[in-house]
């Protein structure tokens, strides 16, 4: 049964200051991208490039992900759930990668997007309706995200993985919170 979503302060509804939940959202996913991408490739650059990038982007979605935890904290998300579904899927995604000799960078995005956004999903699906389309977003996400990473210097790419993401998922929580407050 989906409850609504509700906060002892108005301030804190996103609906009620949509620019100020955006730009805290987006301002989370950045840094988290920014600060956990860049130590995670520099803690793995001695590794092969394909373990090295993996490590980056777990890094980095585990920080971001952790900065969102915190952000959602006044919606009665689980933050532990929340910055929990970065590690499991880089594990099921690290188990599939064992058996598939050839990686291709593109579809590894698409489903890294895919498979975080179905494990937050679960989290989301428990506090509002129509939360299927956070799937969608965290897939666009990700697949936007790194596509317009691809031309620019890897420092600068994680704060653009960062901010695509942060802008379109939080434009779709935007209005899947807002759904909940005219329930």
């Amino acid at each position: 049964m989906n409850t609504k979503i509700t906060s002892e302060n108005s301030d804190l509804q996103p609906w009620s200051n949509p620019t100020k939940f955006l730009t805290s959202w987006t301002l989370a996913s950045v840094l988290g991208w920014l600060i956990g991408g860049n130590l995670g490739a520099g803690l793995s650059s001695s590794l092969p490039a394909q373990t090295s990038g993996a490590i980056a982007v777990a890094a980095g979605a585990f920080l971001a992900c952790s900065f969102q935890g915190w952000a959602l904290q006044p919606y009665k998300i689980s933050w532990l759930g929340w910055i929990s579904s970065p590690a499991i899927t880089t594990l099921l995604i690290g188990v599939a990668s064992y058996f598939v000799k050839e990686f291709d960078l593109g579809l590894g995005v698409a489903i890294g997007g895919t498979v975080l956004g179905s494990i937050q999903w679960l989290l989301l699906k428990k506090r509002m309706t129509h939360s299927g389309w956070w799937i969608v977003a965290s897939t666009l996400g990700w697949i936007l995200g790194g596509f317009l990473s691809g031309g620019v210097h890897p420092m600068i790419g994680w704060a653009v993985i960062g901010t695509v993401y942060g802008i379109i998922t939080s434009l779709c929580l935007l209005k899947l919170l807002g759904l909940e407050s005219t329930r």
